[in-house]
């Protein structure tokens, strides 16, 4: 493979495959919630950490694109490791309608920002520093990763990037743009 990106994501995908995912069906075919039976994203409007920017609703942060939202917190051990993951999908798919935003979960700015050391972000973080989304999501525990299709409908929720969120990336990613 000449495309070291591409290496990367199938090397994880086999890597990833035998971390307790769903099981595929008997045919190998994803099986997710349809568009039409998937909520959409809340409403509540999330501040970005980067100054100067406005509060808008998420769906509009990542409208016509193929998101993946990683809701994580600064104090989250576990969040590192799920957070580098996404930065790594985000460089992967860098030239296609994709998006990976960070959604830091009930913290301050200056707290989020002091995580940070003064080195910029490798994807945009955004703050719910009221828990308006994550209420809203019903998210109790992080980290909690969301993947999103084109028209704003959470359509797979997950602890962590696995096999089944590359595969759903991918496949909202190869269909038409509405």
């Amino acid at each position: 493979m000449k495309d070291p990106r591409l290496s990367f994501l199938v090397v994880l995908a086999w890597l990833l495959s035998a971390c307790g995912s769903k099981k595929p069906t008997s045919s190998g075919e994803l099986v997710v919630t349809p568009a039409s039976a998937s909520p959409s994203l809340p409403a509540a409007a999330v501040e970005p950490l980067a100054s100067g920017g406005q509060a808008r609703p998420l769906a509009e942060v990542v409208a016509g694109k193929v998101a993946v939202i990683d809701l994580w917190a600064t104090w989250c051990t576990a969040c590192r490791d799920v957070s580098k993951n996404v930065e790594l999908m985000a460089e992967a798919h860098r030239d296609k309608p994709f998006m990976a935003v960070g959604l830091d979960v009930g913290e301050e700015r200056d707290v989020v920002g002091a995580f940070f050391g003064g080195r910029a972000p490798k994807i945009p973080i955004y703050l719910d520093t009221q828990f308006r989304v994550a209420d809203a999501l019903g998210a109790r525990e992080l980290p909690t990763i969301l993947v999103v299709d084109r028209d704003g409908k959470i359509r797979l929720v997950k602890k962590k990037i696995d096999s089944e969120v590359l595969r759903l990336v991918d496949k909202l990613l190869a269909e038409p743009a509405p």
